[in-house]
């Protein structure tokens, strides 16, 4: 997770973050309240963060953002190493069980 500071700008009317945050980045988040949880961000405006689900998390509310690194690219790279595995040992079986039949006549 990457850690994200909130900055309050004394001569401006918005919140400045340390990393930019981007339409569609998974955050884990903290409010003030001690209320925690994770969103994906579907907007952004100055003073606060739009999630997918529709919901408003003002940065004034907020003790601590994080954000995840994984990437989507990352995760369906691994899917598809994992399916590669899947497959190859499938055809490894059938090609033994194939050899094993044609010795056994």
């Amino acid at each position: 997770m990457e850690d994200i500071k909130i900055e309050e700008c004394q001569y401006k009317s918005h919140f400045e973050l340390t990393h930019p945050i981007s339409k569609g980045d998974k955050l884990e988040y903290k409010l003030n309240t001690g209320e925690r949880g994770l969103i994906t961000v579907a907007a952004i405006t100055p003073n606060s963060i739009i999630s997918t689900s529709g919901k408003e998390y003002f940065l004034a509310q907020m003790q601590c953002i994080n954000r995840s690194k994984i990437s989507a690219v990352k995760t369906t790279a691994a899917g598809l190493g994992i399916t590669t595995i899947i497959v190859s040992s499938l055809l490894v079986i059938g090609a033994m069980e194939t050899a094993s039949a044609a010795l056994s006549v």
